[in-house]
This record gives C-alpha cells, structure tokens and sequence, in this order.
C-alpha cells in the first residue's frame, strides 16, 4: 500500500506526506487500526501522538503550525486533516436525487 513500509518488526510503518500516497481518509483509518491493534482505539491523545509521529514532508511542516490543542486531540486533529487534505473524490459535484 502506497504510504506505508514493513519495518523489521514485520509492522506496517504508517507515513503520511499529504502530497502523494495515503490519502487523507487512508491515513485516519490506518490510525485507528493500528490503535485497535495496539489496544488505544479509546485513548484520543495516544492516536493523536502517534500519528503525528506518522507525518513527514508537507503534512509535517502543516502540523507544526497547529495550535497545541489541535495536536494532541484526536478528535480535532482528524478534522483538521481532512480539512487540509481534502480526498479527490470530495471535490466532485454531489448527484441530485432524481
């Protein structure tokens, strides 16, 4: 899967850029397998560190400029995920009921 590496653990390293690989929807769902996983799947501030650990390149740099708040809760670094890197498919125009 683009985004992401086997580490030699035989783990699946998550990396997202926002520029190329994982799109932003992809890179929310890996983080909350790996939270699954990793028995956090309730612990916001653990997701909210691990995938800021996950970021590199543009989406790094992005990151940084968040207000500390926005950084360590799960809940509103995943909005402002999405809201920074906006899937492709988001941008289409919604069909109208017939």
């Amino acid at each position: 899967m683009p985004g992401t590496s086997t580490a030699d653990s035989g783990t699946a390293e998550i990396l997202f850029t926002g520029t190329g690989g994982l799109t932003s929807h992809e890179f929310i769902r890996a983080i909350r397998q790996h939270a699954v996983e990793a028995g956090k799947s309730r612990d916001e501030q653990w997701m909210a560190d691990y995938a800021s650990i996950s970021l590199a390149g543009e989406a790094l740099m992005w990151f940084e400029d968040l207000d500390d708040e926005t950084q360590t809760d799960w809940k509103l670094l995943r909005r402002a995920i999405i809201s920074q890197y906006p899937n492709p498919e988001d941008n289409r125009p919604k069909s109208l009921p017939l």
